[in-house]
C-alpha cells in the first residue's frame, strides 16, 4: 500500500537532528555576523574614537593632528554635524548604509561623524559624543585634507571641543 500524499509530504519536510544542527548553526553564524556588523557600524573605528578622546583629554589646549590619531591612509575627513541629511551622508561622505541607518546621525542631535576617505572611497569613520568631544565647530561642507586635518582643542567651561588650526584653504 502507497502512503497518502500528506504522508508523505510530512516525511519529506521532517528535519533530522543532523539537519536541525546545520540549520541552527548557519542561523546562528548569520545572526552573530548582523550584530558585529551593526555594533562595528554603530562606533565606527573604536580604537581611532579611544585615541581621539584620549588625546583631547590630555592635551587640553594643544593641537589635534588627524594625521597622528589613524592608523589607515586616508587623503580628505568630513566633519558631519548632528542631523546631517541622509544625501549628504551617502553622496559626500560616501557612508556605507548600514552605517547610516546604525548610526542614525540624520535623527541624532548627540553625536558627530568624522568620515575618512582615500579618494572616492569610504575608508573609516567614528562616532563621537557631543558631551565627550563636541566637533561642531569643525564641522564644514568641506573637506578637510590630510594636510589641513589639524585641529585646536578648545574647553569652555569643562566641555572640550575641536575647531579648524589651520586656515581655510581651497585645496
Amino acid at each position: 500500500m502507497a502512503p497518502s500524499a500528506g504522508a508523505y509530504y510530512e516525511q519529506r519536510m521532517a528535519l533530522s537532528p543532523q539537519k536541525w544542527l546545520v540549520t541552527g548553526t548557519l542561523l546562528a553564524a548569520v545572526a552573530l555576523g548582523v550584530v558585529l556588523i551593526g555594533l562595528r557600524a554603530r562606533t565606527g573605528d573604536l580604537a581611532l574614537r579611544i585615541r581621539i578622546v584620549r588625546a583631547v583629554n590630555e592635551g587640553r589646549g594643544v593641537s589635534l593632528d588627524m594625521n597622528d590619531m589613524a592608523a589607515f591612509t586616508w587623503d580628505s575627513l568630513l566633519v558631519l554635524k548632528p542631523r546631517t541629511s541622509l544625501q549628504v551622508q551617502s553622496e559626500a561622505a560616501e557612508l556605507p548604509w548600514y552605517t547610516r541607518w546604525v548610526v542614525g546621525l540624520h535623527r541624532r542631535d548627540d553625536i558627530c561623524v568624522l568620515a575618512f576617505k582615500l579618494g572616492s572611497d569610504f575608508r573609516s569613520h567614528v562616532v563621537l559624543e557631543r558631551k565627550a568631544v563636541d566637533c561642531l565647530p569643525a564641522a564644514r561642507p568641506e573637506a578637510y585634507s590630510n594636510e589641513t586635518a589639524i585641529f585646536d582643542v578648545l574647553n569652555a567651561q569643562g566641555q572640550y571641543s575641536l575647531a579648524p588650526a589651520a586656515p581655510l584653504s581651497d585645496g
